[in-house]
């Protein structure tokens, strides 16, 4: 084999031994990963409902329907909408607690095309309280009179300006939570809202709009696991190695076949004979063994080879024309 390619060989050879030395050591190392575990939380969150009853004689509903989720509630038929505030609490151990305020507003407001308040006016609705405990919930109630919001935006309007039948009411809804679940303090506040459009001769609640929804907070506790690595945590030096197995074969094979010189071509001009040294008055480099045969074709020689020292020879006299294996052009 070519020093060459024994020296690459080798250096793959190193690469991979290593390599997989360094894969088994870390795979046989323990490691220590972090870990969240979740020894208790809680769950809490508002929403809205609206009811409209039915109080006036219509074509459309009997008196003392109650509409939930429509597109639209009408002045003539449900001039007033009772809204419901729904507050959950959903701890996840037993023996937590909380008392749950919450203060609702109306923020009306008349907006211009660019959705920029011509004026604002608050109206407080309802200022409740309540004790959850466990997995619990609680409802405050509270009844707008949509038709007199709409007079009062009408009234507004032609006093300060504006376009009237406009007017957007934000319910608003500030919740504060105190409390204790596992002899941890409990303390938040929230703010959920919930737009209301007030048209000329109806009204109509906007629940894409609305911020609410639940949330979860969750109490950990961080730990030392003691793993071992898998093998995609050892990708690495398993491209290595295995970079370093197919390089080292790869370098063998490519050597070897270096070696094994192909002549066939020229077989009818090559003999086998053992190379003679000395010192000769010329030696000539022949860069292939095409143009050597057709040296040995000129001088009415044979080409002959040596496959000890690999290498083709031809004499003439006392010059040496030759081609050494692994050299050749």
């Amino acid at each position: 084999m070519n020093n060459r390619y024994l020296a690459v060989a080798i250096i793959f050879f190193i690469v991979m031994v290593a390599s997989a030395a360094w894969g088994y050591t870390l795979y046989e190392e323990p490691t220590r990963e972090r870990k969240e575990s979740v020894d208790y939380a809680f769950t809490y969150g508002g929403n809205y409902s609206l009811y409209a009853e039915v109080i006036n004689e219509n074509p459309i509903y009997p008196i003392g329907t109650v509409l939930t989720d429509m597109a639209g509630y009408f002045y003539s038929i449900s001039p007033e909408v009772e809204v419901e505030f729904r507050f959950d609490f959903e701890p996840t151990i037993d023996g937590a607690s909380v008392e749950v305020g919450a203060v609702t507003v109306l923020r009306l407001q008349s907006l211009d095309d660019n959705e920029k308040p011509f004026w604002t006016r608050e109206f407080e609705l309802s200022n409740s309280s309540a004790t959850l405990e466990g997995t619990s919930y609680y409802t405050d109630r509270f009844t707008i009179d949509a038709k007199q919001i709409g007079e009062i935006d009408e009234e507004i309007s032609e006093i300060v300006g504006g376009a009237s039948g406009r007017a957007v009411g934000y319910l608003v809804t500030t919740a504060t939570m105190n409390g204790s679940i596992s002899s941890t303090n409990i303390g938040e506040n929230e703010t959920y809202s919930l737009p209301i459009y007030f048209r000329s001769d109806y009204y109509f609640a906007d629940p894409e709009g609305a911020t609410t929804g639940m949330k979860t907070k969750s109490y950990y506790t961080i730990i030392d696991v003691e793993t071992q690595r898998g093998i995609r945590d050892l990708w690495l030096q398993i491209a290595l190695a295995s970079l370093g197995l197919i390089g080292f074969v790869a370098s063998l094979w490519t050597g070897r076949s270096k070696g094994r010189y192909d002549y066939s071509e020229f077989a009818d001009w090559i003999s086998i004979g053992t190379f003679p040294g000395g010192d000769w008055e010329k030696e000539v480099y022949i860069p292939t063994l095409k143009d050597l045969v057709d040296v040995a074709i000129d001088t009415g020689k044979r080409v002959i080879y040596d496959k000890e020292d690999k290498i083709f020879f031809v004499i003439d006299g006392n010059i040496l024309y030759f081609l050494l294996i692994g050299e050749e052009a």
